[in-house]
């Protein structure tokens, strides 16, 4: 079944283009990596299906209906979820309260709220950092809260921007069984931005590659890293 469709997207910023006509579809429970040097348009692709930017033409489906244009919070509440290169917790807040926010939205009562949110940070391996200041903890730690706020409310599909970028390999590999375990629980869909080929194999099957706003290869992981374009384009061969 077709969870996301992604049809002619393009966008423009002060003469340069973005995106420009990327078209492509992912499957309920698909993982999908989507690869491609600095300025392939890769965030941009990403702002655009959150809702965080409005595309100049084209469109994004999710289970059928259109979304594009539709606010973040509007996305979230259709079970979307999102992780940013630069992680944005709330500095001055604990961990726990950074995965409280998006809880207080729903209806449940507020010892619900808290059990989910401990659960959270247990998943992610915070569970000992619940009442730390968010600013206190390190780059890959911040990331990992940013997940565990994300997987909070439950979502079907989630956006990940270069997760992996300054992590420790152990928490990497925690990062990476977390989504697989989600998936497997769950169901759970996600698009992944990465530069890091290697770790994004180990979470995807499918990868689309990038360049210069355009899709240039869309397929099995192991067809698209031998493809020509993204030999040359990407890895600099």
């Amino acid at each position: 079944m077709v969870l996301l469709e992604v049809a002619g997207l393009t966008k423009h910023f002060k003469g340069i283009t973005a995106l420009d006509g990327v078209s492509f579809t992912l499957s309920a429970g698909e993982l999908l990596g989507v690869i491609g040097p600095n300025g392939a348009g890769k965030t941009t692709l990403l702002n655009v299906i959150n809702g965080y930017i409005e595309p100049d033409s084209g469109f994004v489906r999710f289970r059928g209906v259109r979304t594009d244009g539709r606010p973040p919070h509007q996305m979230a509440k259709l079970g979307i979820a999102r992780t940013y290169q630069v992680p944005r917790v709330f500095r001055q807040m604990t961990a726990l309260e950074n995965v409280l926010v998006p809880l207080f939205a729903a209806g449940s009562r507020e010892y619900q709220k808290i059990k989910i949110a401990l659960a959270a940070l247990e998943l992610v391996g915070l569970a000992d950092k619940a009442y730390s200041i968010a600013g206190s903890l390190s780059g890959g730690q911040q990331k990992l809260l940013e997940l565990a706020r994300a997987l909070a409310f439950n979502p079907v599909f989630m956006l990940l921007d270069e997760p992996f970028a300054g992590v420790h390999p152990v928490l990497t590999e925690r990062i990476i069984n977390i989504i697989k375990e989600k998936n497997k629980e769950t169901g759970l869909s996600c698009i992944l931005v990465s530069h890091d080929i290697q770790t994004t194999l180990k979470l995807c099957d499918r990868l689309v590659a990038m360049h210069e706003g355009k899709i240039i290869a869309d397929g099995k992981s192991e067809e698209v890293t031998k493809n020509i374009n993204v030999v040359e384009s990407y890895l600099g061969v």
